[in-house]
Parts: structure tokens; C-alpha cells; sequence
């Protein structure tokens, strides 16, 4: 068994997640998993001591730049989100009212 099918590379499916792994001294490297997988990756990285970066969090830009200028520069930060494929139609595939016709026009 390798890291691969640990993270669960092997897998196939469509939905996919990025989690980006760094520090301020500039470490840095980008992991993509299958989104069903990704709570495992991030489980691991916090067993390993990796903290979630929280200057992701919508809040005020004055806080976020005091806790960038206050946190460890080595210390390893995690972010995750899922991979959006730009090609695919996000539409419903059924409308949600049903189609009427209205003097020839839809």
C-alpha cells in the first residue's frame, strides 16, 4: 500500500479537493485528493502538528494582518477547497418550473 492509495490518488471519481499546505518562510506544497478522502489528509496534517490557516476566514483586514505579523514563521498552515472544473455545466438538469408556451415563445 502506498501513499497514493492511502490519500486515495488511485480513486477515479469526479470531485475533487486541493489542500495547500505551507509556512511564511516559504515551505510549500499543494495535495489533490478525492473530496471524500480529504477529511482523512487533513486528520493526518493535524496529527502531525499542521494548523488550519485562519486568514482564509472572511474577518477584518487589520486582524488578519496582525495574526500574520504575530504567528511563527515556521510554523506549517493548511487550507483545503474543492476543485471546480470550469468545463462542467453546474445547471440543474431539470428546470425547476415546469415549461409553458406563451404565445410561441418559451
Amino acid at each position: 500500500m502506498g501513499i497514493r492509495s492511502w490519500l486515495g490518488l488511485d480513486d477515479d471519481d469526479g470531485d475533487r479537493s486541493l489542500i495547500e499546505v505551507g509556512n511564511d518562510s516559504g515551505d510549500h506544497i499543494v495535495i489533490e485528493v478525492p473530496t471524500e478522502k480529504s477529511w482523512q489528509t487533513i486528520r493526518a496534517l493535524r496529527k502531525a502538528g499542521v494548523e488550519r490557516d485562519g486568514t482564509q476566514d472572511p474577518k477584518p483586514l487589520r486582524r488578519v494582518r496582525d495574526e500574520v505579523d504575530n504567528r511563527d514563521p515556521n510554523q506549517h498552515r493548511y487550507s483545503s477547497g474543492r476543485v471546480v472544473d470550469e468545463r462542467e455545466d453546474d445547471e440543474d438538469t431539470h428546470d425547476a418550473e415546469p415549461e409553458r408556451w406563451w404565445g410561441g415563445f418559451w
